[in-house]
């Protein structure tokens, strides 16, 4: 989580060096007298600004910012392993072939380890973990925390993580026979 500076009235955002002009109201023996004031935000008086309520510092959540594009995960892979993202797709449909289930396991695991990786105490947060039941693909709560395990903190981000990956889980629990 980053931190940003913004006008408390509009919300807009500040950073040093922006200059900022708010309304103060002032007594005065003949009434109350409207007036502007100007300040350029600095490291030295963003403490006042925000003591004086003109300006409030929020938490930007960059967990939000998540890649929905299976493309991206490959590109990850790719790095990981210092090859071309042509080479880990070849890789992975030959494993496909094999084992499907072997490659559902590696791209959650990258997904869900992408997910969470600007915030490692993203876990600490969360009441109960999600993950796939390995019967049908479903989401459902994780009783056993283990490393091995792939998790999600919430049940939103398992579902996105199911969206990015819908070709694998629809080849793995789709086109399955009751025998």
């Amino acid at each position: 989580m980053s931190k940003k500076y913004v006008i408390a009235k509009t919300g807009e955002e500040v950073k040093v060096g922006d200059t900022v002009v708010y309304e103060v109201e002032r007594k005065t023996s003949f009434g109350t007298l409207t007036v502007y004031q100007e300040f350029t935000v600095s490291p030295v008086n963003i403490g006042t600004l925000i003591k004086n309520g003109i300006i409030k510092c929020v938490e930007q959540n960059n967990s939000s910012k998540k890649h929905m594009d299976l493309g991206y995960y490959i590109k990850v892979i790719a790095l990981q392993m210092g090859c071309s993202s042509e080479k880990v797709i070849e890789m992975l449909e030959k494993l496909n072939k094999l084992c499907p289930k072997a490659v559902l396991d590696v791209l959650v695991q990258v997904v869900s380890t992408q997910f969470y990786k600007d915030d490692p105490r993203a876990f600490g947060d969360a009441e109960c973990y999600y993950g796939f039941r390995v019967k049908d693909g479903s989401i459902g709560v994780v009783t056993s925390v283990s490393p091995h395990v792939c998790m999600f903190k919430s049940k939103e981000d398992a579902a996105a993580a199911k969206e990015i990956l819908k070709e694998q889980f629809a080849l793995m629990y789709g086109k399955q026979k009751n025998y």
